[in-house]
């Protein structure tokens, strides 16, 4: 098996969920664990906070 300790891997995970205690927050947590369990360099982005648009877009 290779693990981002032989491939010196970044990660980036972008979360954007306004439930930090939601499933998807539970599997954003279990992947950050395994993949710094791993080695990797992991970066996490929160597009979560209420009434926030993803990457600054404004409805028409």
């Amino acid at each position: 098996m290779v693990s981002c300790l032989d491939l010196g891997k970044k990660v980036l995970i972008v979360y954007a969920h306004q439930e930090p205690r939601s499933f998807n927050g539970a599997l954003k947590d279990v992947a950050v664990a395994e993949l710094s369990q791993q080695g990797c360099s992991v970066t996490k982005h929160a597009e979560s906070t209420v009434g926030s648009t993803p990457g600054g877009w404004q409805p028409a």
